[in-house]
């Protein structure tokens, strides 16, 4: 990587000792030893620094994404403390939003209860903290008795990531079918659907079907 033989050269050229043998001696001395005209030797140099800790402090990440940068490369060389990739002027990335998805039951469904999935789409960081990708899930929705259209449903952390803000949530939202729209609207006690059906008296005597 270009970074790490930055800072393996600032590294060297910062030491007053390592700067004086690489002047005199080369990479090859600097880097495998040598004795000096005085029969002195100068032990072998190994960069022990670590580059991706330096690059994470001055970029706040450890991956360059090419998106934010400008066709002329001008954002790569502003300053850190402005324009530069990840300065102090750069704005913050957005909350990211909740995930949203309505879930359809019929009164059975609500009554009885029941397991649904859901599928959605949700994004995800990269482990390099800064690129993305849309991923498909599936999650697992206990419909429990008792639950109706108004039910709202959230799982924390199920949503979008977004680099240095929490990972946003999944709100399921739950409906009832088309099929069963209309018994909906019937009078309710509570939890339970209330049916009025009218009967003839000569029907409620005989107890003919309805």
């Amino acid at each position: 990587m270009l970074f790490d033989q930055i800072c393996e050269a600032y590294d060297v050229l910062s030491h007053n000792e390592r700067k004086a043998t690489f002047d005199k001696y080369g990479e090859y001395g600097l880097k495998n030893g040598i004795c000096n005209a005085e029969n002195k030797e100068i032990r072998a140099y190994m960069f022990q620094g670590n580059s991706t800790e330096i690059f994470q402090k001055f970029f706040s990440t450890t991956h360059l994404d090419d998106e934010v940068f400008e066709l002329d490369g001008s954002d790569a060389f502003g300053s850190i403390l402005g324009s530069g990739y990840r300065g102090k002027s750069m704005p913050a990335a957005p909350v990211p939003k909740n995930v949203e998805v309505t879930l359809f039951c019929n009164l059975v469904d609500f009554y009885n209860g029941c397991v649904k999935s859901v599928r959605f789409s949700r994004q995800m960081i990269h482990p390099d903290g800064r690129s993305r990708k849309l991923k498909k899930d599936k999650q697992i929705v206990e419909i429990r008795a008792g639950y109706n259209r108004k039910t709202v449903l959230t799982y924390k952390g199920m949503g979008h990531e977004e680099y240095g803000h929490p990972t946003s949530d999944l709100v399921i939202k739950l409906d009832l079918t088309i099929d069963d729209e209309s018994v909906w609207k019937r009078p309710q006690a509570g939890d339970n659907l209330v049916y009025t059906h009218s009967l003839s008296l000569n029907d409620a005597f005989n107890a003919a079907p309805f």
